[in-house]
């Protein structure tokens, strides 16, 4: 064996192919990793360089495995000539058996420390040839507050929200609501005017019903002086009160009205045509008396009024009957309302609500003027347009609408003030009132 160890050791690091390859792993590395911060593993063009780098991997597997078998076999190769030289050696002398075994170890040892020397400097070199891709931007400076979470952008970002929110959702209920809010609207919607408003009254611990009654009242008059005033109303004597469905007030009305227009000298009269409910007779307790089924039959006039208050005179729903639509659409239900315009100033009529029954529409082709009584936030416009289009349809005269039951806000429709004989009870009257309770 002609070759020295110094020179197998050599052979096996100085690769140059191992080398290269190394460096394109590097590199390959790096662009992975830099594509990985903008992409996923799935994206094209990291899938291209995990290939790359996966074949370089398999090349330098494939050196090594080459240079495996090489070093072992220049293994066995040193080791049969250390064989062979210990054979010889034990022919010599102890003494000169150990100093050669020492100047053996000895060239060997410069042999490597003159190898990794080497190899050091050639690193070093490398090294400080090489230009590295990686500046600095920014130093790193420790911040004196947090960066993250910024308290005052996110209350910021919440008012706002929460404002748009609320004005999104309250945006959306106004415009997808089906229901009259305002007289605004059905004055701009229908074109018919609006002659006045009666708040909702709602009793509490603190209201008697005198009370309650005392502020219906007093729209009841304002009421009563708009339609008094009104060009429209001027040559009107008998009106029909009626709405597009039940529960909106109708008979609450036409009794204040006929309460607020007999408190002068004129003669009124009330007719309860709501031959179904009868809620003015059962008001009056008429319900076993004659009334206005008991007119269409025949029956006299006299007989059939009856007195609700002073100047103020009622004509009851009367006796049931099954033929209550043709009698109305005789020619007796307008002899009956022309003699009784000749005895009273006014006539209010309560009837069925025009989308259920047929009386109205029937009656409100012989009166002077027909209301509609209207409750926001519950009357639909689709209902309120198919009751003025089934009036229109009769010719009726629609005289306006009536908004009942509005919910009493300051600054909106009306507000009541109290007057200081009205003003509740001072909290030392409380005090001195719950002392003498508790004795």
């Amino acid at each position: 064996m002609d070759k020295d160890p110094s020179k197998v050791l050599s052979s096996s690091f100085d690769d140059q192919v191992i080398q290269s390859l190394t460096s394109k792993l590097a590199e390959l590395d790096i662009k992975r990793y830099s594509l990985l911060q903008k992409f996923t593993e799935n994206h094209p063009e990291v899938m291209e360089v995990s290939a790359e780098r996966a074949e370089v991997i398999e090349k330098i597997k494939d050196i090594l495995r080459e240079r495996e078998k090489t070093l072992t076999a220049r293994k066995n190769g040193i080791e049969e000539f250390i064989n062979k030289y210990e054979l010889e050696i034990k022919n010599y002398p102890e003494v000169e058996r150990n100093l050669l075994r020492l100047a053996r170890n000895l060239k060997v040892n410069e042999d490597i420390y003159t190898f990794l020397l080497t190899k050091y400097e050639e690193v070093r070199i490398a090294k400080a040839a090489s230009v590295g891709n990686i500046k600095i931007i920014d130093r790193a400076v420790p911040p004196n507050f947090p960066v993250f979470p910024n308290k005052k952008k996110i209350l910021l970002f919440s008012l706002f929200s929460g404002f748009l929110f609320g004005f999104m959702v309250a945006f959306l209920i106004y415009y997808f609501s089906d229901t009259i809010n305002s007289p605004e609207e059905i004055e701009s919607l229908y074109k018919i005017s609006v002659f006045g408003v009666l708040p909702e009254v709602r009793p509490n611990r603190n209201s008697s019903e005198v009370k309650l009654e005392h502020y219906l009242k007093e729209s009841a008059i304002i009421l009563k002086t708009t339609i008094f005033y009104s060009p429209l109303s001027e040559k009107l004597s008998t009106f029909l009160i009626t709405s597009p469905l039940p529960g909106e007030g109708k008979t609450t009305l036409v009794h204040l009205l006929g309460e607020v227009f007999s408190e002068g000298t004129q003669k009124v009269l009330i007719i309860d045509a709501d031959l179904k409910k009868m809620h003015l007779t059962k008001m009056a307790n008429l319900e076993e008396k004659k009334g206005f089924v008991d007119l269409l039959v025949g029956s006299p006039i006299d007989e059939c009024i009856y007195e609700f208050k002073e100047n103020l005179k009622i004509i009851p729903a009367g006796s049931r009957n099954s033929f209550i639509p043709v009698l109305l659409e005789s020619k007796k239900p307008q002899e009956i309302i022309s003699s009784l315009k000749n005895l009273y100033s006014y006539i209010f009529i309560d009837t069925s609500p025009i989308l259920l029954g047929v009386e109205a529409l029937i009656l409100s082709r012989i009166v002077d003027g027909v209301f509609l009584i209207i409750t926001p936030y519950e009357t639909s416009r689709a209902h309120l347009a198919k009751a003025i289009k089934l009036l229109k349809n009769v010719k009726a005269n629609i005289t306006g609408c009536i908004m009942n039951k509005v919910p009493v806000r300051r600054g909106r429709y009306y507000y009541y003030y109290i007057y200081p004989e009205e003003n509740k009870d001072t909290i030392w009257k409380k005090i001195k009132r719950r002392k003498k309770n508790e004795v």
